[in-house]
């Protein structure tokens, strides 16, 4: 747990003290094996992520949403849950550490690059946490590595895209020559209007780290790859494993096309570069760190600051991230898939069609593609009372079956009256499938 760094203090009955690793607690009306725990002070961080899909892989743990990296699996045991807490994060690799890092409730790990197997070691929770009321322990121990805030003007996009996608921001929000604010990510740079709640788009920033675009190529019957039409009947080959992962953060619409083919960039690493960010294929990596996003947004925060080209420039030419999901500010031109998708099948339904006076509600999703559930898609509830307001949610992503739930708080609303809701799925080229439907709330006896 590292150096205590914290006198003793009390709580009530309970006491606590910070280490440099977490918050320790001692509850001596608990049961006489559960009286030692570490407090979730991970949860204070601000930076959970929504449950990620299982990997078919049984070799894999998958706890609470999330899979634990592999080399994290033996701690996480031997610690127990209880003193680990549940995972928040996927695993993440941090480029400016040269690290694999993981963030659970109440405790962090992360192995270094080239350490031999089984060294793990345990991010600064409590240091994090406690700052200036507690000792500094000095020396390596003193080292914190935690991100920037999100610029709240990003806060919905994020939800949208996920840090699992975008990283974590590396730099604050700062206004552009254009007069825009821009907030540069590990992988991605988000820029929006600086009016609030304008458009946020991301900045294609391939171009401007100087990315050569590869030759364009016709059509092949190269397996496990689809085919991007680009120019009539020559585009480029997206390998399934990168179309998949786009498909579960906006597709085409939010990566922009691809500007060059799959190539070799290290010992097991592959590359493919779109117009906003580059993907990675890691094959001595499992998990969630098998596909990842390049951490460009590293080399982009070092670059000068210039203004975006014409085309560029203009947020309304660009396709929008926003609380409804992926929305095409303007028509853009989408390039052409030569394999088709199965259609799109979504049901919604509600637990009470007929709602008591101050009970919760429970929304519940289905989607189908083609014949087979599809997992990992984050459809949007837009409810809107009986008063016209609109109040709009994000469920949880789809399981394994294809379904996804919500539960809904009480409604403040005149009672005996109709709510009614809309839910929303979008594909991997950002067109959305809608369903509506309604439900009665009684009134109060």
């Amino acid at each position: 747990m590292g150096s205590a760094i914290s006198p003793l203090f009390k709580v009530g009955e309970i006491s606590y003290q910070y280490t440099v690793a977490g918050l320790m607690a001692h509850d001596p009306a608990a049961l006489s094996h559960e009286r030692f725990s570490m407090a979730a002070i991970g949860l204070d961080m601000g930076i959970q992520q929504p449950p990620y899909p299982a990997f078919e892989d049984p070799n894999l743990r998958y706890v609470a949403g999330h899979t634990i990296d592999p080399a994290f699996v033996p701690v996480f045991d031997r610690l127990d849950r209880r003193i680990v807490g549940e995972p928040i994060t996927e695993a993440r690799y941090n480029p400016d550490l040269k690290r694999i890092e993981q963030y659970f409730s109440n405790l962090g790990f992360y192995r270094l690059e080239g350490d031999p197997p089984g060294a793990v070691y345990l991010l600064a929770y409590g240091l994090w946490k406690c700052q200036a009321g507690c000792f500094d322990p000095g020396g390596s121990e003193a080292e914190v590595s935690l991100p920037y805030s999100v610029d709240p003007r990003f806060a919905e996009a994020l939800k949208r895209l996920g840090t699992h996608f975008t990283g974590f921001p590396v730099s604050k929000a700062y206004t552009t020559p254009e007069g825009y604010i821009e907030q540069v990510f590990e992988n991605v740079v988000l820029l929006a209007g600086a009016q609030e709640g304008e458009a946020v788009i991301l900045r294609p920033i391939t171009e401007r780290l100087e990315i050569d675009h590869g030759p364009l190529v016709g059509k092949s019957d190269e397996a496990e790859a689809v085919f991007v039409a680009i120019d009539e009947a020559e585009g480029r080959h997206i390998p399934q494993a990168f179309w998949d992962f786009l498909a579960l953060h906006g597709g085409l619409e939010v990566s922009g096309p691809p500007i060059d083919d799959l190539a070799r960039v290290g010992a097991g690493v592959f590359r493919q570069c779109y117009t906003n960010l580059c993907l990675e294929e890691h094959r001595n990596e499992a998990g969630s760190l098998r596909i990842r996003p390049a951490s460009l947004g590293y080399v982009y925060a070092q670059l000068p600051l210039l203004p975006l080209n014409a085309k560029a420039a203009s947020l309304s030419a660009q396709p929008a991230i926003g609380a409804g999901g992926m929305q095409p500010a303007a028509p853009t031109r989408t390039p052409a898939v030569d394999k088709p998708l199965p259609p799109l099948a979504l049901q919604a339904w509600v637990q009470y069609p007929s709602l008591a006076a101050g009970q919760r509600q429970e929304v519940f999703a289905q989607v189908i593609q083609g014949e087979a559930p599809l997992p990992g898609v984050e459809p949007d509830l837009l409810l809107t009372l009986p008063d016209n307001t609109e109040i709009r949610y994000y469920m949880y992503p789809t399981g394994a079956d294809g379904v996804s739930q919500y539960y809904l708080e009480p409604l403040d609303v005149n009672q005996g009256r109709t709510v009614r809701f809309q839910v929303c799925v979008y594909n991997q080229v950002g067109k959305r499938t809608c369903v509506q439907d309604s439900f009665e709330v009684q009134r109060a006896p």
